[in-house]
């Protein structure tokens, strides 16, 4: 296959775009699509090798897999060598587990499935911070791979005419999937094959015509399809569904390119010039390292917001790029190896390193802690563990035992909601016992105190009969008080918290509805109004409600950031986050929560008790020598303990007792 050196140019054109969209760079906004402009090229140059192969008898799978492997495995283990370094260097346990696992999927060729299961937000600045999301789109063309030589090889020996239709028809049908899925399911339309195939396809196409003639120079579209793959880049951004119709505007421009930027045309000659073309030779190696790059600035600089330093990325991608080309890339790729000195070396290397990411996945991280210190917050961690996870439960039949402070009698106060409600746990039941009351607790994780709720993309299932079962023992309980407690926010927003000083709780969207109207507009108007339905329902029963708002968290795991905190000599008597970002994500949310009212409705802000002014406009997550939150999200004991006396005063008001001051 004749080698052309302007693909090498628009290799350059799709990674730059990424790398800058990737660093926030304001004016990028739709540089992903660069990743659409790869997949263009890819089946193009994919297609041409076999169809060439094909015709001239001397097409072998084997050969096809090899050079695949030589051209793919060594800078990807290289890369992901140095970058599981950084991370045991730079994470904590648990970040180390959860880099492990995205480790393991890249090695394994299928990290697209792997954060479609997680229900990674590409496009949330909640993945921004994970050094190996790119690998989703190698994930993608790996396994294109993987079927593309066989089922082009089935159609060439039994049904050579119809190649063309073949192609067409897989490009339309998996276009048609695209175009379903980012309505029904915008993750898995994103990351899986199915709806990738039709821009790959595209590529095919290309080299099933030029390879028989059909194209030639022809300046005026080579110019268009350049100016269509820079206006995707300029004018798509984040809200542009990909890939669906409007992926055609890059991918269209890229056949263009392809078909007619020769080297007689200003478009091939200006894609063929040295500097563009010595970026595309180093893409692939340019396109591992960014990510990782800005992941661990962000996580190193505890920065969320690193476009200032886009220009300073993009020439440390191409460098290190430009090394492992030369020291890495290009050593492997000898055309005479054999299948044996390919494959062997390549199964034992990955056998080494899913082991070694098995091992990395149980170690602490953080080197520069002393063992002490590290061994210190788990000590801690299980002293502060919030009891109320102990009565975290799918039952349908209440009560549970052990979680009725004083089992055989009628509970007084029964507390529902989810994990943040098992975090408040303690602190409320230390309350309860001071007046006397008793107190019963039952939580579900992921699942709003709140009848006809749950979550949206079908998550949580448990949650409606769980609620509906609670409803049903409140009625006969005999209560006189209900506390209802959750992660409201992240139902009304669909998103964790995500602050402006690089704070965030991880976690993909999980946008939650009423079941009723799930699959339609208005989602949070429905979700907010059956907030204030699901209160007046309790109230008119007689009961008296105590609703707990939005506790601020912290984003961080709490005790590893106190640890970083305090060897970096910066802790002070008070760490927290900043009150004003807190409120721009639980803002909405406390609106809605001011508008429920009714007679026996009582209020606990934990905001205004974490959040005070003497806190210089912090929400705290450590306060005078206490660890406040157990991790990014929940309360510890000594965090809950703070809202104790909050709760007194209320049960003390309802039950005509006389709270201790």
């Amino acid at each position: 296959m004749q080698h052309r050196r302007e693909i090498d140019g628009l290799r350059a054109v799709a990674v730059v775009p990424v790398i800058l969209f990737h660093s926030g760079h304001p004016w990028f906004s739709g540089g992903f699509v660069g990743v659409d402009v790869f997949f263009v090229i890819s089946g193009y140059l994919i297609t041409s090798l076999i169809l060439e192969e094909l015709s001239e008898g001397r097409f072998s799978i084997i050969n096809f897999y090899r050079r695949r492997i030589q051209r793919i495995i060594p800078a990807m283990v290289f890369v992901l060598l140095i970058t599981s370094t950084a991370a045991l260097w730079l994470m904590h346990s648990a970040q180390l587990e959860v880099y492990s696992r995205d480790l393991i999927s890249a090695l394994l060729f299928y990290p697209n499935i792997h954060f479609w299961l997680k229900k990674t937000d590409y496009f949330s600045g909640l993945s921004e911070d994970m050094p190996l999301l790119h690998m989703w789109s190698l994930g993608v063309e790996e396994q294109y791979y993987l079927f593309a030589p066989v089922i082009l090889f089935a159609i060439w020996r039994w049904n050579r005419a119809g190649l063309l239709f073949w192609i067409i028809a897989f490009l339309l049908m998996s276009f048609a999937v695209s175009e379903v899925g980012w309505r029904f399911d915008p993750q898995a339309n994103f990351y899986l094959l199915p709806s990738r195939v039709w821009e790959l396809s595209a590529g095919a196409l290309c080299a099933f015509y030029l390879r028989n003639g059909k194209f030639g120079d022809n300046d005026i579209l080579a110019v268009l399809g350049f100016a269509l793959i820079l206006l995707a880049v300029f004018v798509f951004d984040r809200s542009t569904p990909s890939p669906s119709i409007f992926i055609l505007v890059p991918v269209v421009g890229t056949v263009m390119i392809i078909l007619y930027a020769t080297p007689s045309t200003v478009t091939g000659r200006v894609l063929a010039f040295w500097p563009v073309m010595a970026v595309g030779l180093i893409s692939y190696s340019a396109y591992l390292w960014h990510q990782p790059i800005l992941a661990f600035s962000r996580i190193y600089l505890r920065e969320t917001d690193v476009a200032h330093l886009a220009p300073a990325v993009l020439v440390l991608s191409l460098v290190l790029a430009m090394f492992s080309w030369r020291f890495v890339e290009q050593p492997f790729r000898k055309k005479n190896a054999s299948a044996a000195s390919v494959f062997i070396p390549f199964f034992v290397v990955m056998a080494v390193f899913v082991s070694g990411a098995v091992w990395l996945k149980e170690q602490r991280g953080l080197p520069w802690a002393s063992a002490e210190e590290l061994a210190g917050i788990e000590i801690w961690k299980a002293a502060q563990r919030p009891p109320g996870f102990g009565c975290m439960t799918e039952a349908l039949s209440h009560p549970v035992e052990n979680c009725l402070s004083e089992a055989g009698k009628s509970p007084d106060v029964i507390l529902w909601g989810d994990s943040h409600a098992a975090s408040i746990y303690s602190g409320l039941k230390a309350a309860t016992d001071r007046i006397g009351l008793n107190l019963y607790a039952a939580m579900a994780g992921g699942c709003p105190p709140v009848n006809g709720v749950a979550a949206a993309n079908g998550d949580y299932a448990e949650c409606p009969n769980f609620n509906d079962a609670m409803l049903s023992y409140i009625e006969r309980s005999g209560a006189k008080a209900v506390v209802l407690s959750a992660h409201w926010a992240l139902y009304t927003e669909g998103f964790r918290f995500i602050s402006d000083d690089g704070v965030r709780d991880l976690g993909g969207k999980v946008p939650y509805d009423v079941i009723s109207g799930r699959g339609d507009g208005g989602r949070v108007e429905r979700l907010t109004q059956a907030y204030g339905q699901q209160v007046r329902r309790l109230l008119e029963k007689g009961l008296k409600v105590i609703l707990v708002y939005q506790i601020p968290i912290p984003g961080w795991d709490a005790p590893y950031r106190v640890l970083e905190l305090k060897s970096a000599g910066a802790l002070r008597e008070t760490a927290g986050i900043d009150h004003a970002a807190y409120l721009r994500w639980a803002g909405r949310t406390n609106e809605v929560l001011n508008r429920i009212d009714g007679e026996g409705l009582f209020r606990l802000r934990p905001d205004q008790i974490l959040c005070a002014e003497a806190q210089e406009s912090l929400c705290a997550f450590y306060d005078s020598g206490e660890i406040l939150f157990f991790d990014s999200n929940h309360l510890s004991v000594d965090g809950a303990s703070r809202l104790s006396s909050s709760f007194e005063q209320i049960l003390g008001s309802i039950f005509q007792t006389d709270a201790v001051q």
